[in-house]
């Protein structure tokens, strides 16, 4: 009667496995940005504008930067994101952007300009790191080419996680980090997570069938 119970829980496991041993905690994509995420674009920010803390209302975050600066259009040490014309922010070597979220998030965007592979992003969960995002693992995601401050280098990224995180750090160990167009959401989980329930239940479901024809016989 329990000969089936071992074959249904190893299938289970290996169900979680395939989950979750080929994916980060925050995933990313380069497709259309999540509906209803709330923008900013850095204009009510003061040009040239540097080291310290900013209130940025529109996706309930403060900015902290380090060794980084607004800026507009492109200088020998940073560029400006591919055809963006705006204002954005750029990260000096061992800069940093801090944004401290005031709510539970579960989507993070950005248009990210000539991304380097020194550049990187860090995901956290009160003061725990959730995850860390290599600009690397972007350019060869993307295709991207390295610091190119064309077309082949600018990308908007999307991040999402099935856990919350409340603070996200952009990091350049050289020059630069540019970025723009950030957007955060509190979207729900990913639509993959029902489908692996479904199939958890779909496993013990045919479990119970055999069990019932096992019975029957």
């Amino acid at each position: 009667m329990t000969m089936f119970k071992p074959s249904i829980l190893a299938a289970a496991a290996l169900v979680c496995v395939s989950t979750q041993a080929n994916a980060s905690i925050v995933s990313f994509n380069f497709g259309p940005v999540v509906a209803g995420s709330h923008l900013e674009k850095f204009e009510g920010l003061t040009l040239g504008s540097g080291n310290g803390t900013y209130s940025l209302p529109s996706i309930w975050s403060s900015m902290t930067i380090t060794n980084g600066h607004v800026v507009q259009g492109s200088a020998p040490t940073y560029a400006a994101p591919y055809q963006d014309t705006t204002k954005y922010v750029s990260l000096n070597t061992n800069g940093s952007a801090d944004f401290s979220l005031s709510i539970k998030a579960h989507y993070f965007g950005l248009q990210w300009g000539s991304v380097d592979t020194y550049n990187k992003l860090v995901f956290f969960q009160g003061n725990t790191i959730l995850d860390t995002i290599m600009g690397a693992s972007i350019i060869a995601a993307a295709n991207l080419q390295a610091g190119n401050q064309g077309a082949f280098g600018t990308v908007y990224a999307n991040f999402t996680s099935p856990q919350w995180f409340n603070r996200v750090m952009a990091y350049s160990s050289g020059i630069a980090f540019e970025f723009d167009n950030v957007r955060v959401s509190q979207q729900p989980l990913p639509a993959a997570l029902p489908m692996f329930l479904s199939a958890i239940m779909g496993i013990f479901g045919i479990g119970r069938r055999r069990h019932k024809a096992l019975v029957a016989a």
